[in-house]
């Protein structure tokens, strides 16, 4: 088992609440990876949807606050893209190059996601079965990244790494984690 610790930093000239932050640990088990964020600061500044039941697969999640993450092999151009909704739904899509050949990941037909909030915190887990895209046995890197909402319709993308002169969550310069 390896965690990893992270903190998540806003594209440089997005506008977002200063105290707002976002942190989160990575945890791979076997072909299991479990990814918790945790955002925290004055939440009512935060466009937050409540969590709705059941959760289901939906398009169009980063358009509004959504965490994501990217998975790839090291030895390989493609890659997946996990979504997730602070109101629980989710999707995973897999590219078979830089933003090429995007589709719905049909390995996934469910993936647990659990919240938690309170006044000045929300928190996100989700378990991504790795061994569901042939990814249980080799090293993976990972782009960690968020979308953020605010009441007033401000947008903030926040990742680990932002390498390019705009916000981009597919760059490879961004999967700077290894597990």
């Amino acid at each position: 088992m390896k965690t990893t610790q992270f903190t998540l930093r806003p594209y440089p000239t997005d506008r977002t609440p200063t105290d707002i932050t976002l942190t989160g640990t990575v945890t791979r088990t076997d072909g299991l990876l479990e990814i918790h964020y945790s955002l925290r600061g004055t939440l009512s500044l935060v466009q937050l949807p409540p969590v709705t039941t059941p959760a289901k697969r939906r398009q169009g999640l980063w358009e509004q606050t959504c965490f994501e993450c990217f998975l790839a092999p090291s030895a390989s151009e493609a890659y997946w893209e996990v979504n997730l909704s602070p109101a629980g739904h989710w999707n995973v899509y897999c590219f078979d190059a830089y933003r090429r050949g995007m589709r719905e990941e049909a390995a996934f037909t469910a993936l647990p996601v659990a919240v938690t909030t309170a006044a000045d915190r929300f928190e996100l887990t989700a378990a991504i079965a790795l061994s569901a895209i042939d990814l249980a046995v080799c090293a993976v890197k990972i782009a960690i990244c968020a979308v953020t909402r605010t009441t007033d319709n401000q947008i903030a993308y926040w990742a680990l790494n932002h390498p390019g002169p705009a916000p981009d969550f597919h760059h490879r310069g961004g999967f700077v984690l290894s597990v």
